[in-house]
C-alpha cells in the first residue's frame, strides 16, 4: 500500500502513515514469523506513524539528509498503559520520532459472537488515509488459515495522527465506505464504529476504541476507503460588525 502523509505546518512535523503485508497467493503456510514464507502468512505485521526525519523548520525537505530511520527509535503504542500516557507535547517534541502497533499475529479468533476459527495474520493491503481533523485511518485484512476458504475479515482503523490513541469524539463524524469482495458496500458510521467494550483491553476486540468490529471480505488493494465527513477549515478571516 501507499504511504499517507499529514503536515503539520505551525510546529514543521510531516507525518507519514503506513502498514506492512501483503497478499498474494493462498498456499499453506510453511514459513514461521521471523522467517515467513511467500504468501506471508503468519508475520508480524504493523501500523506506523512516522515523523519525516528531514522535515525541515521552513517546511521543506531537506535535499541533503541522510538521516536513517531506525524501528528501533518507534514507540511501541500496541498496550494501552503506554498510549495513555502519551500526552500530545511529547508526540510532537523533536526528540519524538514515531509510533508503531503491533497487529493481530496469526491465531485462532472469534468476531461477533460466531465460532472461534483460524486467521493468518492481520495486514494491510488498502492505502492509508490522512485527514485534516487529525486522524489517520488503516484497512486492515485477516485472511482465513483455513486453505480450502478464500476471503477473510476485514477492519476499519482511526487513530490520533500523532499519539496512536483514539481520537476523541469530536472529531468521529460522517460516514466511511469501503467495498469488500463479497460485492458489499459497507458504511460504516465513524461516531458509533469505534465504541470501546466493557472490560476491554488493549488486546481485545476494538483495541480500547481504535478498531471497528469484523466485516466480512477482503478489502480493495491500493486505494478503497472514502469518507464522507466534515470539510477542512476554509481559513478565512471572518467579520462581524454589530448595529
Amino acid at each position: 500500500s501507499a504511504v499517507a502523509r499529514l503536515q503539520n505546518k505551525n510546529l514543521s512535523i510531516n507525518w507519514l502513515y503506513f502498514g506492512t503485508g501483503r497478499y498474494f497467493f493462498e498456499n499453506p503456510p510453511t514459513g514461521t514469523v521471523t522467517t515467513p514464507d511467500i504468501d506471508d502468512a503468519i508475520g508480524q505485521r504493523r501500523l506506523f506513524g512516522i515523523k519525516e526525519p528531514c522535515f525541515t523548520a521552513n517546511n521543506t525537505i531537506n535535499t541533503t539528509c541522510t538521516d536513517n530511520v531506525a524501528f528501533a527509535n518507534f514507540t511501541n503504542v500496541t498496550s494501552i498503559s503506554v498510549f495513555t500516557s502519551l500526552t500530545e507535547t511529547v508526540a510532537n517534541g523533536s526528540g519524538f520520532k514515531g509510533w508503531y502497533i503491533d497487529l493481530d499475529g496469526s491465531g485462532s479468533y472469534s468476531y461477533d459472537n460466531t465460532a472461534s476459527r483460524l486467521f493468518r495474520s492481520e495486514r494491510v493491503i488498502t492505502d492509508p488515509l490522512a485527514t485534516t481533523s487529525g486522524v489517520a485511518f488503516f484497512t486492515t485484512y485477516k485472511p482465513y488459515g483455513d486453505e480450502c476458504a478464500l476471503g477473510g475479515k476485514s477492519f476499519l482503523w482511526a487513530l490520533r495522527y500523532n499519539t496512536g490513541n483514539a481520537p476523541s469524539a469530536a472529531v468521529m463524524k460522517g460516514k466511511a465506505l469501503v467495498q469488500v469482495s463479497t460485492a458489499s458496500v459497507e458504511q460504516i458510521d465513524l461516531s458509533t464504529a469505534f465504541l470501546k467494550d466493557t472490560g476491554e483491553g488493549a488486546g481485545g476486540l476494538h483495541k480500547d476504541g481504535r478498531r471497528t468490529g469484523a466485516i466480512e471480505g477482503v478489502p480493495p488493494t491500493a486505494q478503497g476507503l472514502s469518507l464522507l465527513s466534515q470539510p477542512p477549515p476554509v481559513k478565512r478571516i471572518l467579520h462581524m460588525k454589530e448595529r
